[in-house]
Parts: structure tokens; C-alpha cells; sequence
């Protein structure tokens, strides 16, 4: 089984520290002279933070002697605030002594830790009609007592996650979907699925993946197992003339689908009609959610006497409990969606680029840097979410 790495196991550049340990504290012109890098995953520990906090330390005493006249005097200059040792670096890094440091903070504060919301951008101007854009994540979850599923009967859930990036302030929304897979495009199957859940942050939806459970049945326990990672993509959702919205995504991890995508009906990409549920009109016999999305206001009235809307509103996926439908359209993006189709793709690629550039040195293996970048972005470790069948497209 492949073991879970970090970005700093797939050696992501952070030599500063090291370089920084032959340095004197007291030379900032060398210290400028170093590269900054612009990720950096570990505790800070090199002698610049220790210096920064003496002087801080020595700012607060010579304050404390001194008279009202040179409080009044100190106050409009720049001034170093006392902070507790163990605060992350990141606070420190606005402070300045004489303005010396003031240029360089940005390097000092970075985590290096993937974001799941950071934007995309790429050089292919954003399709007419374009709703909303962000990540996407695929997920699914053994049966009770299968610890090791072999195909989707072996599964009890199909999930994903949106992480909305064309919109910062929406939360993150776990979705699942009825049938345990994807609709196949080419046929154009019709598949139920709701949002279980938001969050402000990924890793209060990914806990909930990674939790596992036991209880007492006839015969011994019966236990759960946490969810594993099937893939990540970038999706994007357009209006395409008013009278339907498209679903669409194109996968970045893994770059080869494996056995698990294909049971699952993960692509390279592909597109749907997407629909929202009204949650005020009866539903058919044994269809439908009990506990349904309440939608008030403006929402509400979008809806009007109709059972499904398009989702030119993307705020309706923002709530609990929302019913929407995906029916499968096409595996040809730009064949379908024409400029919609060339920017997701462009998109896709543009995230892997930048990333690859930003944090993974040369000599570090594509495939072992975007896993980490994966891992990062939905807080795996913590969260205790097997990454393996992303990794690998086989069965975990």
C-alpha cells in the first residue's frame, strides 16, 4: 500500500532554514541575499525568528521605563507588539524594526499548505454564462463489515465535494449521489443526488468521511470504514441560454484512470444537465428526501410552480438537504460546450502548472507532488482518508 506523503516527503523546497542556520542573525543584508521560498509546510525555527522575538522582547521594556512623552512619541512609530512564543510566525511577520523587514513578509507567513479555495486562473477567458467554478473532489465509502471493496457493489456511499473558488465566502458542500456512481454520459443516465452537508472549512466535511465506527449486532460488531479518495478535478457550472445549466469537470488526479474511475464512472471529463429540486411540491411515492432544503426569499421564488429549475443561482447548492438532479451529456467538453469546454480544460491545466512551478522542485516526481497537493487540500492525514485508490485506481 503506498504510504501517505506530505509535500515535505516529495521534497518541496525548503533549504532556507538550512541555509540560514550558517548565517549570522545580525547580517540582514544576507539574509536578503537568500531565496524566499514560497511555500514553506514546517516550524519555524531558524535564527531570525529567534532574534525578532529578543528585539521584541527589548522594545516592550525600554517602553515600560519610558515617560508619557516618549509613550505618546513611540505610538506613531513602528513598533514591535509582544507575542507569545508559540505563536505561528505568521503573526510576526508584519512587524518591523526600523522598517528593515517590512518588505519580505509575505515568504515569512506563507504554511504551504495546498488551498482547496485558491482561485483559478488560466489565459483562456472565462466562458460566457459561466455560474461558478472551483475544485472537486470524488470519494466513496466501504459497506458496513467490507474493509477492503473490490467494486461498487462492495460501497455504500458515492460522494463529492465542491470547493467553490469563483466564490470565497460559500462553503464547502459534500454531495452525494444516489446510485453510488457518476451517470454515464454517452447514455445520458439520470441520477438523484442532495447535499448532505456544508462546512466553512474542508476538513469539518472530511472529518466526517474519515470517521469510523462499531457497533454491537447479532453475531459481533458491525464496523465502518472511513471513505477513500477516489480523484480530484476542477468543475465549472454554466447557464447555457437560460433554460439549462451544465455540470461540467475535467480530472487532474489521477492522470490515468484505474480500475476504481472506471467502476465509478470518473472521466477525464465530462458534462451533465444539472437541475435543482423544488422542495416546496409533493414528490412521488417513496421518492425524495423527507428532511428537505428550506429555501426562503428570493430562492423561494425562483422556484416558482415548477419541480425543476436550472441552477443559474449557485447559492442554491448552498444549502442543506437541496435536491438536484444530473442527467449525463457528453466526455467532449469543447464538442459540447464549445468555449465553456476549452477554459475548464485550460483551467485544469493552468492548476497543475502553477503548482508543479510554485512548490515541487525539479527531480520531484509529478505524480508524488500532486498527491501531496491532493492530500493537502482535504486535510487526508488528519482526517485519516486512504488516498491510495486516487494514487493507484485500484480498489481500497
Amino acid at each position: 500500500m503506498t504510504g501517505q506523503r506530505t509535500l515535505e516527503d516529495v521534497g518541496v523546497k525548503r533549504t532556507r532554514q538550512a541555509d540560514e542556520a550558517h548565517l549570522d542573525p545580525n547580517d540582514d543584508a544576507a539574509r536578503k541575499s537568500q531565496p524566499q521560498p514560497k511555500k514553506a509546510h514546517t516550524e519555524y525555527t531558524d535564527a531570525k525568528h529567534n532574534d525578532a522575538q529578543t528585539k521584541a522582547k527589548e522594545n516592550q521594556g525600554s517602553k515600560s521605563n519610558a515617560g508619557p512623552d516618549s509613550t505618546s512619541a513611540n505610538q506613531n512609530k513602528e513598533s514591535e507588539p509582544k507575542r507569545p512564543s508559540s505563536e505561528p510566525k505568521a503573526a510576526e511577520s508584519g512587524s518591523t524594526k526600523g522598517g528593515a523587514e517590512s518588505e519580505q513578509p509575505a515568504a515569512e507567513a506563507t504554511t504551504g499548505e495546498a488551498d482547496a479555495k485558491a482561485p483559478l486562473s488560466t489565459s483562456v477567458a472565462k466562458p460566457e454564462g459561466l455560474v461558478e467554478e472551483g475544485r472537486v473532489y470524488f470519494f466513496y465509502r466501504p459497506r458496513v463489515n467490507v474493509d477492503h471493496p473490490t467494486s461498487v457493489t462492495d460501497i455504500q456511499r458515492f460522494f463529492m465535494i465542491l470547493a467553490p473558488t469563483s466564490r470565497p465566502q460559500a462553503p464547502f458542500r459534500l454531495l452525494i449521489i444516489g446510485k453510488k456512481r457518476l451517470p454515464i454520459a454517452d447514455r445520458h443516465e439520470r441520477f438523484f443526488g442532495f447535499v448532505e452537508a456544508t462546512a466553512d472549512k474542508m476538513e469539518t466535511l472530511t472529518g466526517q468521511l474519515g470517521q469510523t465506527g462499531s457497533q454491537p449486532a447479532t453475531r459481533g460488531y458491525n464496523t465502518t470504514e472511513p471513505a477513500r479518495v477516489a480523484g480530484e478535478g476542477v468543475y465549472e457550472i454554466v447557464d447555457r441560454g437560460g433554460r439549462k445549466t451544465s455540470f461540467a469537470y475535467k480530472l487532474e488526479i489521477p492522470q490515468e484512470l484505474g480500475e476504481v474511475q472506471q467502476e465509478l464512472q470518473i472521466k477525464k471529463e465530462a458534462s451533465y444537465t444539472l437541475s435543482m429540486k423544488n422542495p416546496t411540491l409533493d414528490d412521488p411515492p417513496n421518492a425524495g428526501l423527507s428532511k428537505k432544503a428550506n429555501y426562503e426569499g428570493g430562492q423561494k421564488k425562483q422556484f416558482g410552480n415548477y419541480r425543476w429549475i436550472p441552477c443559474q443561482d449557485p447559492s442554491l447548492l448552498d444549502a442543506e438537504r437541496c435536491e438536484f438532479i444530473l442527467i449525463g451529456a457528453t466526455e467532449d467538453l469543447q464538442g459540447q460546450m464549445g468555449e465553456g469546454g476549452e477554459h475548464l480544460q485550460k483551467a485544469a491545466a493552468d492548476d497543475i502548472d502553477s503548482y508543479l512551478k510554485d512548490v515541487a522542485p525539479d527531480g520531484v516526481d509529478e505524480h508524488d507532488a500532486l498527491m501531496a497537493k491532493l492530500r493537502d487540500e482535504i486535510n487526508a492525514s488528519a482526517a485519516h482518508l486512504p488516498t491510495d485508490a486516487a494514487a493507484t485506481g485500484k480498489w481500497q
